[in-house]
């Protein structure tokens, strides 16, 4: 399955950075996390209360809390959003797993939406089928996990006709005055293999 470089950054982690909020001398490799605080003031409360929401209770590792912030603004169209990695106070050791009060600094950017779909070099099937591939709506938010889920679908559909080496390449151009986004699906289809299954 070949799939563009390129697409990769949509789902790549930030490097953590550190951030002032009189953090406890050393982060737990493991903790529970008691409360989250979010701070990004370009976010609207409601985001930023889903998010927080989102990790409320939750046992895990410091780098899952920083990936998992990083999944939720993605999926609201923040796709250049910067986070950094979470401060703990108030530790409290009921059990061998701490639980922490959490801290969390992120830099959303801008938030962008889908524009357009398109499709080129693909001629087995109809190309609103191709499209249906993908729930992301135009004009809605650009959802990065929904659009990879896309991906996967797309590759699946190929798979299930014998297109056993198909190759997708995706483009994504930015229109920064409108804070959209139109993705162009290059897809090298190459030939079917015909099985049992597929005929």
């Amino acid at each position: 399955m070949r799939i563009a470089i390129a697409f990769v950054w949509l789902f790549s982690i930030v490097t953590p950075v550190g951030m002032a909020q009189e953090p406890i001398a050393a982060q737990p490799a493991q903790v529970q996390i008691r409360s989250l605080t979010l701070i990004a003031n370009e976010l609207q409360p409601g985001d930023r209360l889903r998010i927080a929401r989102s990790l409320r209770g939750k046992t895990c590792f410091p780098e899952e809390m920083q990936a998992v912030v990083q999944r939720d603004l993605r999926q609201l169209g923040y796709l250049d959003a910067e986070v950094d990695g979470p401060q703990f106070t108030a530790t409290q050791k009921i059990s061998s797993i701490p639980s922490v009060d959490v801290y969390i600094h992120a830099s959303p950017g801008l938030q962008y939406r889908l524009k357009a779909v398109r499709f080129e070099g693909a001629s087995a099937f109809p190309l609103d089928q191709l499209r249906n591939q993908f729930a992301a709506e135009t004009g809605r938010v650009f959802n990065a996990t929904a659009i990879g889920k896309g991906f996967e679908r797309l590759m699946n559909l190929y798979k299930s006709k014998g297109y056993l080496n198909v190759g997708v390449i995706p483009k994504l151009e930015r229109d920064e005055l409108n804070h959209t986004i139109s993705m162009t699906i290059g897809v090298d289809e190459g030939k079917p293999q015909l099985s049992s299954t597929t005929r």
